[in-house]
């Protein structure tokens, strides 16, 4: 007979692990956190470039990323990874226009902020910044000082690990195989054995969609791009150095350890599975950075690779009940949002698993 549990979590990336997280401080839930790979943050949750970026275009979305900054500020008791947060601010280049919606949604987040216009740089700026920006091609300036760099393989760990001391059981390399409705609750196969709960959250990323419709739901619909991130080697990266986004182009970069991680900001629509290296976008990253931020025109890539940003057309994520399947919760099509929303998007997952399983409880 299958194992039982109250809650089959697919997918331990951002999306699960914060929702197992928070489920297990709701209550004295039987929690199965189920992941494909062999290790938790295989794919987007653990290739992401790791900004916390408070300037977002959704209230919702932005109201979830300000709950995930005050934890990383001040760590819940249950966390053991403590200091996981550089703050280093940011600095956005592009349109007044658009700078300025982003400026709307930080005051009414309560968000410290500066709005600039070109070459009008705050005062946090270092002399040689400054001098990068004054041959960059841009109409305003948006200095955000709470955004910063999150250690993403800790925060991951922090909420399956505090999950996991209440109790919850993480099991690996447990790919999905099959999902089916039974009386009053569902049945999981995977390559680890099946399983049974009440309520199953499908938190599977890029193949959240695939799962469901596989499940025998109605396809939601859910899009598919490939990003890649570069790891370039200066001689001395400054770590405590804003991070630079140019939202009119679409490019951005930051210091890292190893030295300078940069994005040439490409959406290019990719099925969902593992995706591949294009050799030719680093040749755009190439082209941007030569146009528009001459002082990094030629930096020397050392190392890149790829991952899938998943969105739902017309909404900033899907976390919500499928109508007409009881005890099946969608946590998906975060759209790059997964790591920076994750307190609060699995806050409110969780709220909706609790009641679901409040209300049937025997």
């Amino acid at each position: 007979m299958p194992t039982v549990y109250d809650v089959i979590v697919i997918g331990a990336g951002f999306a699960g692990a914060a929702t197992a997280y928070h489920l297990s401080r709701l209550g004295a839930f039987r929690i199965l956190i189920l992941e494909r790979e062999a290790e938790p943050g295989r794919h987007a949750s653990g290739k992401n470039a790791a900004l916390l970026r408070q300037a977002v275009n959704d209230p919702q979305v932005g109201a979830m990323v300000q709950e995930t900054l005050r934890a990383l500020e001040s760590p819940p008791e249950d966390w053991e990874r403590k200091n996981i947060f550089r703050c280093t601010g940011s600095v956005l280049l592009g349109e007044n226009r658009v700078l300025s919606g982003f400026a709307g949604l930080l005051q009414k987040l309560g968000a410290a902020f500066e709005l600039r216009g070109r070459h009008d740089f705050p005062e946090n700026l270092d002399a040689e910044f400054r001098e990068e920006l004054r041959a960059a091609d841009y109409e305003a300036l948006l200095f955000t000082p709470g955004d910063g760099v999150v250690d993403v393989a800790a925060l991951l760990a922090n909420y399956l690990d505090a999950a996991r001391s209440r109790g919850a059981t993480l099991r690996c390399g447990a790919e999905v195989r099959g999902l089916s409705r039974e009386t009053e609750a569902w049945r999981v196969s995977t390559g680890a054995g099946e399983f049974r709960a009440r309520l199953v959250v499908n938190a599977a990323g890029a193949w959240a969609g695939g799962l469901g419709v596989a499940a025998g739901l109605p396809d939601r619909g859910f899009e598919h791009f490939r990003r890649h991130l570069f790891l370039a080697a200066p001689a001395a990266p400054k770590l405590d150095r804003p991070y630079l986004w140019d939202t009119a182009h679409e490019f951005y970069f930051r210091p890292d350890s190893q030295g300078l991680l940069l994005c040439a900001g490409d959406e290019e629509a990719h099925p969902a599975r593992e995706p591949a290296v294009d050799p030719r976008v680093e040749t755009r990253l190439f082209e941007k950075l030569r146009a528009y931020f001459p002082a990094l025109a030629s930096p020397e890539i050392r190392r890149a690779w790829a991952c899938l940003r998943s969105f739902l057309p017309g909404s900033p994520f899907l976390i919500e009940a499928e109508v007409g399947a009881p005890g099946f919760l969608w946590v998906a099509g975060l759209g790059g949002h997964g790591m920076g929303s994750s307190f609060g998007a699995g806050r409110s997952a969780a709220e909706r698993a609790a009641a679901f399983l409040n209300r049937q409880a025997p």
